[in-house]
């Protein structure tokens, strides 16, 4: 693909101020710094393209170092964000998530879900892996109190220390299954006052 020349577009009296208006307008994003003889160039890209992998559009703020309140902005080629030019994912496709998402929150079964995106969407093919995933993730993030043994043993691993007395650690556990979970938790004070007594009581739930 051919670039284009570079063409003037604005000047600033600062790199900040170029910088701000160049993320905020031009949809860029700096992704290097350049230290020449007298000058600073700072290059920018589009800001997305990880997604467009395609997309040429370059910016460039030059910083003179004698005039550091005189900044030219430059830039060549434009933003291409064709649907054809999109980086391959392996989600489903947005339409079909927000689809999803909706029926979720309307509480449709996982079998009802997959009818209605049939007849929502007859042309796009739907991976029926992709799409139970996506139904769980959507059911737990809307029932937060939702906790699988997967939350429960990252909890175990982040609490396996504690340096306060009387806040509750588990210094031992096993979670495998929802059929085999074992959780010891204590405190800091309770085992100081293990060797003070001939008395050891545990409950268990």
């Amino acid at each position: 693909m051919l670039k284009e020349e570079w063409q003037p577009l604005l000047t600033a009296k600062s790199y900040e101020e170029a910088a701000m208006l160049v993320k905020s307008q031009l949809n860029a994003c700096q992704y290097r710094r350049s230290d020449l003889k007298n000058r600073t160039k700072y290059s920018f890209k589009c800001n997305e393209y990880r997604k467009y992998p395609l997309c040429s559009y370059e910016i460039q703020i030059i910083a003179a170092d004698d005039d550091p309140t005189f900044v030219t902005v430059m830039s060549r080629n434009i933003h291409q964000h064709q649907q054809y030019e999109r980086n391959s994912t392996t989600r489903l496709p947005s339409p079909i998530r927000k689809t999803v998402s909706k029926y979720v929150h309307c509480g449709l079964s996982q079998s009802q879900i997959k009818l209605s995106l049939i007849q929502d969407h007859p042309h796009s093919p739907i991976h029926e892996t992709k799409l139970i995933n996506l139904i769980n993730y959507e059911r737990r993030k809307n029932r937060r109190e939702i906790f699988s043994v997967f939350d429960l043993k990252s909890w175990c691993d982040q609490h396996k220390d504690n340096t306060q007395l009387h806040s509750t650690f588990v210094p031992f556990y096993i979670v495998e299954h929802i059929d085999n979970i074992f959780i010891l938790f204590t405190t800091k004070q309770l085992f100081r006052q293990i060797k003070l007594t001939s008395f050891f009581q545990i409950d268990a739930t």
